[in-house]
C-alpha cells in the first residue's frame, strides 16, 4: 500500500473523530440551552432568538460542572445581553444580564481574561458592561 493510502486514511480517521466530538459538544450546547428555557421566559427574552456560544471550560465558570452561555436575545426593549452557567436537570445556577447587549459578543477576549487573571467569565463580562456604561454614559 502506498504512502499516499495511509495518508488519506490517517485523515479520514482524524476527521470522523474529530466529527464526533464536535456533534457532541452542539448535543451539550443545546441541552443546556433548553435547560435555561425557563430563566429566559423570567428575564422577559425570546428563547427562539437567541444566539449563543457554550463554554465547557472549569476554569471559567463560578459553579463547577457548569456549562457556560454567552449571547443575545430579543426582550421587550430590544437586545438583552446575557452570561449564564447551566448543569443539566438543574438549570441555570449563575446568571449575569450584560447590559449593553453588544458587549456580550466579547466572550472570546472576556474568556482570556479570565483565564488569565483566574475570574469567572460571568464576572469578566459583568465588569467590561460596567466599564462601558461608566465610559459611555446614556
Amino acid at each position: 500500500m502506498s504512502i499516499f493510502w495511509w495518508v488519506a486514511i490517517a485523515i479520514a480517521v482524524i476527521w470522523f473523530i474529530s466529527s464526533l466530538r464536535s456533534k457532541s459538544k452542539a448535543h451539550r450546547s443545546f441541552a443546556a440551552s433548553d435547560d435555561a428555557e425557563p430563566w429566559f421566559e423570567a428575564q422577559g427574552i425570546d428563547s427562539e432568538s437567541v444566539m449563543f456560544s457554550s463554554y465547557e471550560d472549569p476554569q471559567l465558570s463560578r459553579v463547577p460542572g457548569s456549562t457556560v452561555l454567552c449571547g443575545y436575545g430579543k426582550g421587550p426593549e430590544g437586545d438583552v445581553g446575557f452570561a449564564i452557567e447551566v448543569i443539566s436537570g438543574r438549570g441555570v445556577v449563575a446568571s449575569e444580564v450584560i447590559q449593553p447587549s453588544g458587549i456580550a459578543s466579547h466572550h472570546r477576549t472576556a474568556s482570556m481574561q479570565a483565564k488569565a487573571s483566574g475570574r469567572p467569565l460571568l464576572d469578566v463580562l459583568a465588569e467590561m458592561a460596567e466599564v462601558h456604561r461608566t465610559r459611555h454614559p446614556q
